[in-house]
């Protein structure tokens, strides 16, 4: 059967057009979904921000709310180590906001990790219990046996106690002020026969290298005997 040329020239054209079309329909599609893709994954990272925002702003209601004492500073820590020296956070209140040397410093509502050390007008410096070298007097668990820890840096303390006294693994270290305020848990405890001594190897139950915020109890000091080995010349 003999098709006239220009049926199928228009054929061809139409073909060619049809494939244009689609080209541009599937071009389109893909930049709407590109587009789509885009303002999910904005909107996702929203939600994401509000959420993160909603359980921030919970946590510390939580801690504050915990903490029972109307006198907090809420500090943002801005410097930790390794940028700030070992041991020691610089948090975003200072003096503007009531903060004096002394003032202890709490991390979770009642966990006591250490004292103002330094303060400017809109910053404060805090030196850490676990300071190496620095030694606290306190209890452990059950014990009425008066201890002294000794800081080893990054949220761990050392003591010795008599190897009968019962101490174990998991039991609470605890300082005295007006109340108890807990320090760190016992993590291991060695035995030495020879002198008849256990060394008891204790750790923060927070990670200070995590931690955002501190609460600064802007109406006491320490109410304690805390020293820091003076450092070799």
């Amino acid at each position: 059967i003999f098709t006239p040329l220009w049926k199928g020239e228009s054929a061809v054209i139409l073909w060619f057009g049809d494939m244009a079309n689609l080209v541009h329909s599937k071009s389109a599609l893909v930049k709407e979904n590109e587009r789509l893709r885009e303002e999910l994954d904005a909107r996702g990272s929203s939600d994401m921000l509000i959420d993160g925002l909603v359980f921030e702003n919970e946590y510390l209601k939580n801690v504050l709310g915990r903490s029972g004492r109307k006198s907090d500073i809420l500090g943002v820590i801005v410097s930790r180590p390794p940028v700030s020296p070992y041991d020691t956070f610089i948090v975003d209140v200072g003096s503007r906001n009531g903060i004096q040397v002394g003032n202890k410093v709490y991390a979770g509502g009642d966990l006591l990790i250490g004292d103002v050390v330094e303060v400017y007008a809109r910053e404060s410096k805090i030196s850490l219990l676990s300071t190496p070298g620095r030694t606290i007097v306190g209890r452990i668990g059950t014990s009425s046996l008066d201890v002294t820890f000794t800081g080893k840096g990054g949220g761990t303390f050392v003591t010795k106690i008599p190897a009968g006294a019962s101490v174990r693994e998991g039991d609470v270290a605890t300082i005295s002020l007006v109340k108890s305020h807990a320090l760190a848990r016992v993590g291991s405890v060695d035995v030495d026969l020879a002198d008849s001594l256990a060394t008891i190897s204790l750790m923060s139950p927070v990670n200070i290298y995590s931690i955002r915020f501190v609460e600064i109890d802007t109406d006491d000091s320490l109410g304690f005997a805390t020293t820091t080995a003076s450092k070799k010349k």
